[in-house]
């Protein structure tokens, strides 16, 4: 489920990201902690590569009532990348398979509500296509993600973090 969301989400990290690996500090953004990340790593975060995501996921209770994963990508000047093609600032369906985010996200538990609670760990290959840079701007550069889940309408688990992404 987040694999997805850190799929569409991480979509970014500046001039570090030649083969290092980034381990972004996750700040929370709402008071409810139902859903949490944790452990996030980032590898190669260059245009034009497959960029690998590793982290860890826990849901704290099921999520029965329409969940959502609502991703964010803001650029240094404060303007969100717009959801091209199922990356960018875009909402997925938790218990959707519409499209290959959320047939991705949603694999564990079978795009089926309710998502059980559960904690698992995930790694996700995201390419990271040219095209991208004409929506994220001069590169390197660095993205803040956010990442808010919602179940009925409210957020269950909110956390942000900074990624880099290098040029071609």
């Amino acid at each position: 489920m987040l694999s997805a969301l850190l799929l569409v989400a991480i979509t970014t990290y500046p001039p570090l990201a030649r083969a290092s690996v980034q381990t972004p500090t996750l700040k929370s953004c709402s008071s409810s902690e139902k859903v949490m990340l944790s452990d996030v790593s980032i590898r190669n975060a260059k245009l034009n590569q497959k960029m690998t995501v590793n982290f860890s996921i826990t849901i704290n209770e099921p999520l029965e009532s329409n969940p959502k994963l609502q991703v964010t990508l803001t650029k240094k000047d404060g303007r969100e990348v717009v959801c091209l093609l199922y990356i960018g600032s875009c909402t997925y369906n938790l218990c959707g398979k519409s499209n290959i985010v959320e047939q991705t996200l949603g694999e564990s538990w079978g795009n089926k509500c309710p998502v059980p609670a559960t904690a698992l760990q995930k790694t996700v290959d995201v390419p990271l296509p040219s095209l991208l840079g004409t929506f994220i701007g001069k590169l390197p550069t660095t993205l803040t993600v956010r990442l808010n889940v919602t179940n009925g309408g409210k957020t269950v688990g909110c956390q942000s973090f900074k990624v880099d992404i290098a040029g071609a």
